[in-house]
């Protein structure tokens, strides 16, 4: 790993940890393994493409109980339905999409990882510029 996605990498947990005050689940990753689902269990990609939107819009609503219960008939024989599951149960507590919409709150680490992108890119990344890894650390708790 370079300096610079080790310095990011860094910068973004620094973030997580101390910036906010509940932890959250990206609903980007939420969404992607409900896509991996969809097309595993459908062979039809506008079959595939309604389950998945369906699944989309309840887990905007917070309604993974419906989630849970779509995905169960496809458990035993898909392995990504089973992951789904499991990965839906395990941050349940942290996919409350709904409330940090009402909270004006990201529910999507996109921004976040973004905003470091910049911060630090811009910096760290000038043209002609070299850092070492205690370099590039030192700059980064300064401009951070």
């Amino acid at each position: 790993m370079d300096a610079i996605s080790a310095i990011i990498r860094i910068a973004v947990l620094l973030i997580v940890k101390f910036k906010r005050r509940e932890t959250r689940s990206c609903r980007f990753h939420a969404k992607e393994h409900l896509s991996t689902v969809g097309k595993a269990v459908f062979s039809d990609p506008q079959a595939a493409k309604a389950w998945i939107e369906q699944r989309y819009e309840e887990l905007d609503q917070g309604r993974l109980h419906c989630i849970v219960h779509a995905l169960a008939p496809f458990a035993e024989e898909h392995h990504e339905a089973r992951e789904c599951i499991g990965y839906l149960w395990n941050n349940r507590s942290r996919m409350r999409y709904a409330k940090f919409r009402q909270q004006g709150l990201c529910s999507s680490a996109g921004v976040v990882e973004a905003g470091c992108k910049v911060v630090i890119g811009a910096r760290l990344k000038r043209s002609g510029v070299h850092w070492t890894v205690n370099g590039a650390n030192a700059m980064t708790a300064l401009r951070c």
